[in-house]
């Protein structure tokens, strides 16, 4: 279950002002928060009771209760996260320095993923994808390139699996899903219009939706069934997409192995048998050059 504290961070740019006021009130003071009734809670946070129970809507808790809990777990659990290093750098930057920073804050994204990862929904979704068949994927830019990985991953285990880097053509799959496929929709920001597009048809369909996005309400999020979040520390305007890419990565790795592990024989051995298969392609093509000479 994930971290409190994180999801409030996550959540708090798309607060009302009210909402914020409260999130506010549990970062300053949780020791004092986690004692408080729906209520009282709203008076000290200076809002209303309706700004409490938004808040724990808006962060998908189920309820006042669930965040009473989450904030009595965390509080005593969970040391007060160092912000993420900056990515910022110049051309009098040493490449230690830039190499020391990256990796850096790669361990500490990792840390947050798993902060925020959802098991349940995790295996939910695989279950999804091992029921489905067939399983689309749509994503552009750098999660396309995410959406590229999963596809061929499970292209090894021999679900069928489509995808097509051109948005128009991701668009015309989704068009035409049944609601015995399944749509996985890669999106940092949750808010990539094409990806919201291909979203609604399956939805339409009555397809399953996964998603991978940032933390936080999303318009990709409220189509989606199944939404498998990542933290949401990277600015949607930045020089390239760095910690949302192996956020991402990490997630498809995961869901990866928990659909392996439900049936690792059979997976396994389809595994086996494409890599076989690559190696007799390599074999030939070696054998092929020898035979006439490369030019």
């Amino acid at each position: 279950m994930a971290n409190i504290f994180y999801l409030i961070r996550s959540s708090i740019d798309s607060c009302s002002p009210s909402e914020r006021c409260v999130a506010d009130f549990i970062l300053r003071s949780p020791e004092i928060a986690m004692t408080c009734g729906v209520a009282e809670m709203a008076q000290k946070s200076g809002t209303s009771t309706a700004a409490v129970v938004r808040l724990c809507k808006r962060m998908q808790l189920g309820g006042f209760h669930n965040l009473k809990m989450m904030l009595a777990r965390d509080y005593y659990a969970i040391s007060e996260e160092k912000p993420l290093p900056s990515f910022e750098f110049t051309k009098e930057t040493p490449t230690s320095e830039i190499m020391h920073n990256i990796i850096k804050a790669s361990l500490e994204n990792f840390e947050n993923c798993e902060k925020l990862m959802n098991p349940d929904a995790i295996e939910a979704a695989a279950d999804a994808i091992i029921k489905a068949r067939a399983v689309h994927l749509c994503g552009l830019g750098a999660s396309g390139v995410v959406a590229m990985d999963l596809h061929q991953k499970l292209s090894r285990l021999g679900i069928a699996s489509t995808y097509n880097e051109d948005p128009h053509l991701q668009i015309t799959r989704a068009a035409i899903i049944s609601n015995q496929d399944v749509l996985i929709c890669f999106s940092y920001s949750g808010e990539t219009r094409e990806v919201i597009h291909c979203a609604k048809l399956a939805a339409n369909a009555n397809a399953p939706t996964i998603s991978i996005t940032r933390a936080g309400p999303s318009p990709l999020q409220k189509v989606c069934m199944h939404n498998l979040v990542i933290p949401s520390n990277e600015s949607l305007l930045r020089t390239g997409a760095t910690l949302s890419r192996f956020s991402e990565l990490l997630v498809v790795d995961v869901l990866y192995a928990t659909i392996v592990s439900r049936n690792a024989e059979f997976y396994l051995n389809n595994i086996s048998e494409t890599h076989k298969a690559v190696q007799f392609t390599d074999r030939a093509q070696s054998e092929h050059k020898s035979d006439y000479g490369t030019f």
